[in-house]
């Protein structure tokens, strides 16, 4: 009977320690999930990789040339890491993105942004430079006259804003003077141009011998033959041909003459 006790007492202390260890092993199951559902460090490092992906998606949609849905995996990236220092690298491509799809406006309210930031940076001097460019291409579309002057003026102000405020890039100025120049001959400031075209360094192989040669060509803009606008359009009106006669375009002319010679010579036949 003794002996009966004892081995059932020891049976009992044996489940009572395995399920004393397998509570023991649940609890630190749990406790060490619950630790890892809730570990910031990794949340953050998964937060920061989701949104690293989905910087790399905005890029191949820009590469692309996708450029609506690359502004917004941009703008969602900026709106995820707004104190990301790849987020103003977003906000360029932005612009840029607005830049290649000929929505001008909106390119020049983000390049202008970008380009004003504190911090100077290749990013805000790149984004100058294209702000001017902007302006200069959104000019050259634009019907209104006032408007057309309204935008070839803010081109000019961001090209010499580019001057003034990153004169130790030499490439880049040069750049920035020679697509200054073009903006100034739009105007009809020729003096304005020539003077900027000169300004341009030897150090600038893209663009010093071109600037050079347009220089030299504006000394002789006055030299250039006057022809009247009025008098062509009437001889044209007159005698079709007539008019790239007087313009002193004789291919023109010739190939005027014949088309009209023929058109002529059809109806009389169908008369």
């Amino acid at each position: 009977m003794t002996l009966l006790k004892t081995t059932t007492f020891g049976l009992r202390n044996r489940y009572s320690l395995v399920i004393i260890a397998i509570l023991f092993s649940l609890a630190f199951m749990l406790i060490a999930k619950t630790a890892t559902a809730c570990d910031p460090i990794k949340d953050m490092s998964k937060n920061m990789n989701g949104t690293i992906a989905t910087l790399g998606f905005a890029d191949r949609l820009f590469e692309d040339r996708d450029y609506y849905r690359a502004i917004t995996e941009y703008k969602r990236f900026i709106f995820l890491q707004p104190d990301s220092p790849l987020a103003l690298n977003a906000q360029y491509k932005i612009g840029l993105s607005f830049f290649k799809g000929q929505k001008y406006s909106d390119a020049a309210k983000v390049l202008n942004s970008v380009s004003i930031n504190p911090k100077k940076s290749q990013l805000t001097m790149k984004s100058l430079l294209k702000l001017g460019e902007t302006h200069f291409k959104d000019a050259m579309r634009t019907k209104r006259a006032y408007e057309r002057d309204l935008l070839f003026t803010e081109s000019v102000d961001a090209y010499r804003r580019f001057i003034d405020e990153y004169p130790r890039e030499t490439q880049q100025v040069d750049s920035a003077r020679f697509k200054l120049a073009w903006t100034y001959l739009q105007m009809g400031w020729d003096q304005d141009a020539k003077d900027t075209f000169a300004a341009v360094t030897p150090d600038s192989q893209q663009h010093y011998y071109a600037a050079t040669n347009i220089s030299s060509k504006l000394d002789h803009l006055d030299d250039l033959p006057y022809k009247s606008p009025n008098v062509a359009g009437a001889l044209s009106a007159i005698l079709p041909g007539a008019g790239q006669v007087y313009c002193g375009y004789y291919k023109d002319a010739t190939m005027s003459f014949i088309l009209n010679g023929l058109f002529i010579w059809g109806k009389v036949e169908l008369f």
